[in-house]
């Protein structure tokens, strides 16, 4: 960087008349700014936004332009750490990717240590791929994506890390209803069973400059 450059950065900048105009009042917040820019850049380490939140309020309700995805999440075989991980990141169909960056990247994650726990999501519409840890999914080859209308709840099923160490994508819509109905009494109806679509291997997101 250019000394002339740097000088404008740290908030030196000649005065004309009144010393006060043209001056930068906090010249270390923006060194502070631009430093942390620019290892962004150089490292990749800063965190994508991510327009996914989980639920947890029990007055919540589908929100127009969005669509609540519920999904299992269980772990019975010894995995490699205390808690069975899930991730679905929002997956662009036509071109067979992911449609995440280094600013923005929209995903489903959870995790657990119990038999089975469940998870809800308000999410964007659109299709969510991906599975459970890395593992190998019982009798298929493929991640698999599920679609998340607006306006509707899916439930994608239960991701069980099994004894024999792969996962299992099951199914139990009378138990995912009894979750809805005790902790979500305001979602009106029962969840929609997302089909599962075989996808292409997910290419690894690295934000590099």
């Amino acid at each position: 960087m250019s000394a002339h450059r740097a000088s404008r950065i740290r908030g030196e900048v000649r005065p004309h008349g009144n010393p006060e105009v043209g001056k930068v009042r906090h010249p270390l917040r923006i060194w502070r700014l631009v430093t942390t820019l620019v290892t962004c850049a150089i490292l990749g380490g800063c965190p994508a936004f991510n327009d996914v939140s989980r639920v947890s309020a029990p007055g919540h309700a589908v929100s127009p332009g969005r669509g609540l995805l519920l999904v299992g999440v269980g772990k019975e075989g010894e995995w490699q750490a205390p808690r069975f991980p899930v991730r679905l990141q929002q997956y662009d169909m036509s071109r067979h990717t992911v449609t995440g960056n280094c600013l923005r990247w929209n995903r489903v994650e959870a995790a657990t240590d119990r038999k089975i726990e469940y998870f809800l999501f308000d999410v964007a519409p659109g299709f969510y791929a991906g599975g459970g840890g890395g593992a190998v999914f019982r009798d298929r080859d493929t991640p698999v994506a599920f679609e998340v209308p607006a306006g509707q709840v899916i439930y994608v099923g239960d991701f069980v890390y099994a004894d024999d160490r792969k996962v299992d994508l099951r199914v139990d819509l009378e138990r995912a209803r009894g979750i809805l109905r005790r902790k979500y009494p305001n979602i009106p109806g029962d969840p929609v069973v997302a089909r599962p679509l075989p996808v292409p291997v997910l290419p690894l997101l690295v934000c590099a400059p």
